[in-house]
């Protein structure tokens, strides 16, 4: 992770993790009074407003190094959606036993307002060094992630020659298709841990490597949509083999009409006039990403400023802004797309509307 990037992280959290700290401060204080005291506190409108600032925290805005520091941190359950299910879940069991539901509060309030404090104190100390720049990608050379995760991941040499000829096809086929050499995607380094490959590429290239990701990322999305719901269909009614290959030969079609769609997509954005070589390259790059995004790989990027903000000297010409625009915006649809397919993965029931009362018994007897 870059320096610039850990700062941008703490200020994230800063801003939207503060408010969530004070309101679990005091929805814990009225929980442990209601499991203390005879006289029971409503936490109703209390619990309301601290899962709207949790739903409110824009997860996709973090690139996925930074949402890494917070799993790490072992406090990403604690935000966001998945976090306002989690404690909304909690809450709900101080009816019939509200002592451990303040408990479980506390420890959230706690490990959230711990974390605050040292990415404050992280940001302050860095930020005052001098030799902190703003690390942004540029419209000439955008930088890439590419993460080798889960079974994409690089363990041994043999992986590492078999990936790297994937990405080889990969960018050398998008690189084709917008009138570039394959030699205009640089290497810029590499980080450890889940092995990381930092490419730099135009604002054109990536506009394009960035609509493949989103929409095969889409399809991933809608075949574990229809995978759930096979499954919750399975747990309903007694499925004969007949049957049930026939709903897993859905998936498998949802995957290639999706896959079909995507070409067609992706060559409409194509420089025209094109020819069959550049459909065939375009056709082979999806086909890999795709091989790569079902085994756990990711795509991400540091975006260029915005256009409209004036911070490109010389200005951009008119293409370049069209460029920055299609990478900025296809960048924000894939981060959403990748919340959406986490907050699926993640969920376990549904939300369900309740009374003051339902969270002020604490003995389920009465």
């Amino acid at each position: 992770m870059e320096i610039r990037e850990l700062i941008n992280l703490c200020i994230w959290f800063d801003t939207y993790g503060r408010p969530v700290v004070g309101q679990l401060r005091v929805l814990h204080k009225k929980l442990n009074q209601n499991a203390t005291q005879p006289t029971k506190q409503p936490v109703k409108d209390d619990l309301k407003l601290l899962l709207g600032s949790l739903r409110a925290m824009p997860l996709h805005l973090l690139t996925r190094e930074q949402i890494s520091v917070l799993e790490r941190e072992d406090v990403l359950q604690f935000v966001g959606n998945q976090g306002a299910r989690h404690i909304e879940s909690i809450v709900k069991s101080a009816r019939f036993d509200a002592a451990t539901a303040a408990q479980e509060i506390s420890e959230i309030q706690q490990a959230l307002g711990k974390l605050q404090n040292n990415f404050s104190e992280v940001a302050d100390r860095l930020a005052s060094l001098k030799f902190v720049e703003e690390e942004e990608s540029y419209i000439d050379q955008i930088a890439v992630r590419v993460h080798f995760r889960d079974n994409a991941a690089i363990n041994d040499i043999t992986e590492l020659k078999e990936w790297s000829q994937e990405w080889f096809d990969i960018m050398r086929g998008i690189a084709i298709c917008v009138d570039e050499a394959p030699e205009t995607v640089k290497v810029l380094g590499a980080h450890q841990g889940s092995v990381i490959l930092v490419l730099g590429t135009t604002a054109t290239a990536t506009a394009l490597l960035l609509l493949i990701s989103n929409h095969v990322t889409k399809i991933g999305l809608n075949a574990l949509e229809l995978a759930n719901a096979v499954e919750d269909f399975k747990h309903k009614v007694k499925l004969n083999k007949s049957v049930m290959k026939g709903l897993e030969k859905s998936i498998e079609d949802l995957e290639q009409d999706g896959l079909k769609e995507l070409l067609d997509a992706a060559v409409e954005t194509l420089p025209k006039p094109y020819d069959g070589e550049k459909v065939n390259a375009l056709k082979k790059s999806i086909e890999k990403m795709n091989k790569f995004t079902k085994k756990g790989g990711e795509v991400d990027i540091l975006p260029p400023p915005d256009p409209e903000d004036g911070e490109y000297d010389p200005p951009l010409s008119k293409d370049e802004i069209e460029d920055a625009r299609n990478v900025r915006k296809n960048h924000d649809e894939l981060r959403n797309t990748r919340e959406q397919i986490r907050l699926l993965a993640d969920q376990s029931e549904d939300e369900i509307e309740f009374d003051d009362e339902d969270l002020e018994d604490n003995d389920p007897e009465q």
